[in-house]
């Protein structure tokens, strides 16, 4: 769980990102060249938000990971679920096949 008081939800959404790549990810998928994000559709995650963009961005030139973001249609996450956004790293060997269908045929 990630806390803060910054009033700009994108870039810390993308900061929460970021420290679990540098923290988790990194040191438990090593071969990772792809990452794959869920997100709600709405607020400051949302797929029409540039600041979003720009960001998730930003990170992947960081990184060098290719960065998916797979966003829940309005109205499929329920208000006040807390886990909003899901990572999952993508390997040669943990690829697609780990995804589910739907997760495969989306993109944004």
């Amino acid at each position: 769980m990630q806390v803060s008081i910054d009033h700009d939800t994108a870039q810390f959404a993308v900061n929460s990102l970021r420290g679990w790549w540098e923290h988790l990810g990194r040191e438990r998928s090593p071969d990772a060249r792809t990452l794959t994000v869920t997100a709600v559709c709405g607020g400051a995650n949302g797929y029409r938000t540039r600041l979003w963009q720009v960001e998730v961005q930003r990170l992947a030139d960081e990184t060098g990971l290719a960065i998916q973001v797979c966003h829940f249609p309005p109205g499929t996450v329920p208000r006040g679920t807390r886990s909003s956004l899901g990572c999952s790293p993508s390997s040669p060997s943990t690829g697609a096949a780990n995804r589910s269908p739907s997760l495969r045929r989306s993109s944004t």
